[in-house]
């Protein structure tokens, strides 16, 4: 609004609510939800962690020890997993005993 057609403005209003006070709630609301992610996320990864620990990495593990054992010549090496896999290894093992005690 000016004095005159053209004029510059003489006078400016700022009129509504302080910004600080409108997004403060809003910003802590967010950072909760950011800390509650956070937390859920880490949670999950530690699972994650122990599932793969004991399902996959246990069992591989008793099968290197015991395929190293058979390497080095012992005959009575078995594996304490019961798996599809460990059996399958187990059973060559347990043929290859009664050969050697048939021969």
């Amino acid at each position: 609004m000016g004095l005159r057609e053209g004029a510059p403005p003489h006078l400016f209003m700022f009129v509504g609510i302080n910004e600080e006070k409108v997004l403060h709630e809003a910003n802590v609301r967010m950072m909760a939800q950011v800390v509650i992610v956070g937390i859920t996320g880490l949670l999950a990864a530690t699972i994650a962690w122990l599932f793969v620990s004991l399902v996959i990495v246990r069992p591989i593990r008793s099968l290197s020890l015991a395929s190293q054992n058979v390497g080095r010549g012992q005959r009575g090496v078995r594996t304490d997993c019961p798996t599809t896999l460990t059996r399958s290894v187990n059973w060559p093992i347990l043929s290859t005993r009664w050969r050697v005690f048939w021969m």
